[in-house]
């Protein structure tokens, strides 16, 4: 038994001393389009699904989720970077009724993420053009930054 966790230790100690990242799922915050809450879960090293749920600077609320690829460009491997593409959801306006309707579109996404040293941080900025299919059509960039703590 005490072998079974000075093996389990020794092994969650060599992979926080590699820079590695701690645990599957992520969960912090984000400010920008939208500004609450950020989520990722790593399906592997190389894949991911993460998401933002918050409010807009006109009061509404979004949901995003977008499955996304990381890489390591750079020399540094704490840095990395994602693209993917996903969906945003959320009320929308439209011209003729003033009213609001459920608004949904599709996004792309891009960003850098910075894992910090000796810590199961992140953090991240990120750029997501997004066109809007319902109500009214356009296109919009979101603009995004925050940081998550992994388990």
């Amino acid at each position: 038994m005490i072998l079974l966790v000075w093996n389990t230790f020794a092994a969650s100690q060599s992979r926080y001393e590699s820079n590695q990242t701690y645990g599957k799922f992520g969960v912090g915050f984000i400010a920008g389009a939208p500004t609450g809450l950020s989520w990722k879960y790593r399906f592997s090293h190389e894949n991911a699904l993460e998401g933002a749920v918050g409010f807009l600077p006109d009061n509404g609320i979004r949901a995003n989720m977008d499955y996304v690829w990381h890489s390591h460009p750079f020399s540094n491997h704490q840095f990395g970077l994602d693209y993917g593409a996903g969906i945003a959801l959320g009320p929308g306006r439209t011209i003729e009724s003033r009213g609001q309707d459920i608004g949904f579109g599709v996004r792309g996404v891009a960003g850098l993420n910075y894992l910090l040293p000796n810590a199961p941080l992140d953090l991240f900025v990120e750029a997501a053009p997004t066109m809007i299919l319902a109500p009214n059509s356009r296109m919009i960039v979101e603009p995004g930054f925050g940081m998550r703590v992994y388990f």
